[in-house]
Order: structure tokens, then sequence, then C-alpha cells
């Protein structure tokens, strides 16, 4: 029966596909949320990729130097996208996986990824006039905070 189960789960991986939920540890059941990280290259990236992948949620990235993206991807379990935000939009379009948020890593790119339309703009440094910001905090801090800020239930 193991196998079965193992066998179903890396074909849902193979198609890139998984539930519609994720049952925590505690189990209390949560939607899948999609998130996408930018630049995951700044400082604190890496511990924000591994506590969204740690909490359950589908997260995305991409990064200011290419040369760093695999390994951070390998590092943390997430998906390294190296393309343009239109070109992330489309694939995450065609998997069926709507944005719930952005998390910005000390630079504001809502202009250029306009194209994503998340659910929210969440802001990771110093306060920036009209955005809903987290400043103040350590690294691991901040990955929390954003971790319950990007969920779609949070009405901020």
């Amino acid at each position: 029966m193991a196998d079965n189960y193992l066998e179903k789960r890396m074909e849902d991986y193979r198609r890139a596909t998984s539930a519609r939920s994720v049952v925590s540890r505690r189990g209390l059941l949560f939607p899948a949320v999609t998130v996408y990280v930018y630049p995951a290259d700044a400082e604190g990236g890496e511990v924000m990729l591994r506590t969204l992948v740690a909490a359950g949620y589908k997260v995305s990235f991409g990064v200011t130097d290419a040369s760093r993206g695999s390994a951070l991807a390998g590092k943390s379990g997430a998906r390294y996208y190296p393309l343009m935000p239109e070109a992330v939009a489309a694939d995450l379009a065609g998997r069926g996986e709507p944005l719930a948020a952005v998390l910005m890593l000390g630079h504001d790119c809502r202009e250029t990824h306009a194209c994503l339309h998340p659910g929210r703009w969440i802001y990771v440094g110093d306060a920036v006039p009209g955005l809903f910001c987290i400043e103040g905090q350590t690294p691991l801090g901040a990955a929390v905070l954003a971790t319950a800020l990007a969920h779609p239930e949070v009405k901020l």
C-alpha cells in the first residue's frame, strides 16, 4: 500500500501537480498557497524560501544574479524561474497556480512584475509608502510573518 502511495506522489510530482490543500503536522487543513519571492538572492532570501516551503506553500522565485538561482533551488526546495516575469506568469497560469502574494525582499518590483497579478504585494525591508511592509525583523522573523501574511485568509 505504501508503494502505491509513493508511486502516486511521484506521478503528481512529475506532472507538477499536488493536492489542493495541505495538512499540517497539527492536523489543520490549509489551502494550497502559491507565492513568488523576488529577489531571493537578497539578504535573508534563503531563510524566506525554506520557511515558506516548510509551511507547505508552493514557492517560486527569481534572482538578480542568475548564477545563484539553481543553488538556492537545490537548498530550499523552491522552484527557480530564470525567466522574464511574463513567462513566469504564463507558466503559473498554465499550472493553475494563482499567486496569493509576491514577497519583495528589499526591492520594489511592482512595476516590472505587475503581470504576475498577485493577491497582494508584501515588502520586506524599510518602509515604502503604499506597500504593506515587514521591517525591523531578523530574517527568520520576517519569514514567519511573511508566511502568515501571504495566506489568503489573512485580511490586511
